[in-house]
């Protein structure tokens, strides 16, 4: 009868339309989303760490840069993305730490100072530490968005406060261990901004970080 067809075709194009609302959703849940939460470990090889040396000269931190490491942790809160899901970007918060290995470059950290020597110590550990907080903005570029194994670029500024420093070295003299530890901002700066460009593939990456 007319009626039992006319049905059927309202059906069908219900279920068509529902097919296609399901195919969407299906697409959208099969494309790799962009990473919430990054672990960072990274040399520092080309990097400069200023310090303040008395109140109007600042000089390098003369750390050894292939025993040295950057070590960070970001959670992106809020995520903005394009239409066509091609491009989004983040906003972070996070931590990050600068670990300065000084190998026999002793420090002397006075009130309004740091220098730097070279030590005849039987030096056993000797590195200065410092604790970021960051703020980090990235923009991220995914070629093939509804793949589900597909690369992505991404670049961003980010902002660093210093939270908190720490210098510690230990040495060996008469048989005897020493350890010496002092805390506090050690005279680096208190803010600072760096750049950073990024290639990751599923959830692992490598990164160029300047600042």
């Amino acid at each position: 009868p007319w009626y039992k067809n006319l049905f059927n075709s309202q059906n069908k194009n219900n279920n068509d339309w529902n097919f296609e609302d399901e195919d969407d959703f299906t697409l959208d849940q099969k494309k790799d989303p962009s990473l919430k939460n990054e672990f960072e470990l990274g040399a520092l090889l080309y990097v400069k760490n200023k310090i303040n040396n008395g109140n109007l000269e600042r000089i390098n931190a003369p750390f050894n840069k292939y025993n040295s490491a950057q070590i960070g942790f970001k959670k992106y809160v809020k995520t903005f993305e394009s239409k066509k899901k091609f491009f989004n970007f983040q906003i972070g918060v996070g931590t990050n730490f600068h670990h300065l290995n000084l190998g026999k470059n002793e420090a002397t950290v006075l009130a309004d100072t740091i220098t730097f020597f070279k030590s005849s110590k039987e030096i056993r550990k000797n590195f200065i530490r410092y604790h970021y907080l960051t703020i980090p903005g990235k923009l991220n570029f995914k070629p093939l968005p509804y793949k589900k194994k597909t690369f992505q670029i991404g670049a961003s500024i980010q902002y660093h406060m210093l939270l908190s420093g720490r210098y510690e070295l230990k040495f060996q003299e008469l048989n005897n261990s020493t350890k010496i530890s002092t805390l506090g901002k050690l005279h680096h700066q208190n803010h600072f901004f760096s750049s950073k460009i990024q290639l990751s593939f599923k959830k692992i990456g490598v990164y160029i970080e300047n600042g």
